[in-house]
């Protein structure tokens, strides 16, 4: 559905797969010529919609990630697949969208993060990373955990990858390879995502909200 975000009034709807999907909808940036658009996915296809009236722009049929949602970066849609991360243009300006695909970047629950031409996915344990324009895998680092729903965030040139157990894993980026560089342990189960605002990292445990932060 779409609503507005000033009234509250329900401006369209349309019909989905009848089945069970937590992966969030992705905003693509538009040009001069046209607007953004909003990737929807399910477990047959991911749309990308007009956010106004609800009119499909473009439609790329694939076995999409019920979990991982798709993200929109550096000019492609990655999306979280069964056969793999995909790369679309996202202008979708040519008779094959497919930019490429890896079937070494399938990411678990978590979903992948692009950042300096580079895409990042967790694999279970493992911590991915990816050139973005070539789908190539550069490198790999096992991090502690057994299940990680929350995605990896970015800030300082770092990602912090909170496994569900509370440990909260600092992997640097900068080099050759990733290398965990501190580990905190928040004692709490993490599900959700962590946010970074205000030059602050926001955590969501079980029974409380952390906000890590440099002190003056």
């Amino acid at each position: 559905a779409g609503i507005d975000a000033a009234t509250g009034k329900n401006l369209w709807s349309i019909p989905r797969q009848h089945a069970s999907n937590w992966a969030s909808p992705a905003v693509i940036r538009g040009d001069s010529t046209r607007g953004d658009l909003v990737a929807v996915q399910d477990s047959k296809a991911i749309l990308a919609l007009e956010p106004r009236t609800g009119k499909t722009a473009w439609q790329f049929d694939a076995n999409c990630a019920g979990i991982a949602s798709a993200l929109s970066a550096e000019g492609k849609v990655f999306v979280p697949a069964e056969e793999g991360l995909i790369a679309l243009d996202a202008r979708q300006g040519s008779a094959d969208p497919v930019s490429w695909k890896s079937n070494r970047l399938i990411p678990s629950s978590p979903s992948p993060v692009v950042h300096d031409g580079k895409v990042f996915v967790m694999k279970r344990s493992v911590l991915a990373c990816g050139d973005s324009q070539s789908g190539e895998t550069l490198w790999e680092t096992r991090v502690k955990g057994q299940r990680f729903w929350a995605t990896p965030v970015l800030a300082g040139g770092h990602l912090y990858v909170a496994n569900d157990s509370g440990q909260v894993q600092v992997v640097d980026i900068s080099g050759e390879k990733g290398e965990v560089v501190a580990e905190n342990d928040l004692g709490e189960t993490i599900l959700g995502t962590p946010a970074v605002a205000g030059n602050a990292l926001f955590v969501q445990t079980a029974n409380h909200l952390w906000k890590i932060a440099e002190t003056k």
